[in-house]
């Protein structure tokens, strides 16, 4: 199986709305359990080898839509709206009680 990563498509993250996902596979995993698991081993390898590649990526298409958008209107068409999604993020966040 292949999987994607759309930096495009990012959006923000708090640990308040983060859930820890438990990635062991047990004896009583269905095949299906066990082999969604191994594939987000597999991903989440993926990502950490390559994690210095993967943030300057991300960095540099949130610098491109965010800061130069009139420049950059193909790119800022087919991304999310990162400012608006950090507004709502934010609203979130203090409604529950503070960022973490």
């Amino acid at each position: 199986m292949i999987a994607v990563l759309n930096i495009n498509n990012m959006i923000p993250v708090d640990a308040i709305v983060m859930k820890q996902v438990d990635l062991r596979i047990n004896q009583r995993d269905s095949f299906e359990v066990k082999k969604r698991k191994n594939l987000m081993i597999n991903e989440l390898k993926w990502c950490r080898e390559n994690y210095a590649v993967i943030q300057n990526r991300a960095n540099k298409v949130y610098k491109l839509v965010t800061e130069t958008p009139d420049k950059n209107r193909n790119l800022t068409k087919h991304c999310c709206k990162f400012k608006k999604l950090e507004e709502v993020l934010d609203k979130y966040v203090k409604a529950e009680g503070g960022r973490t």
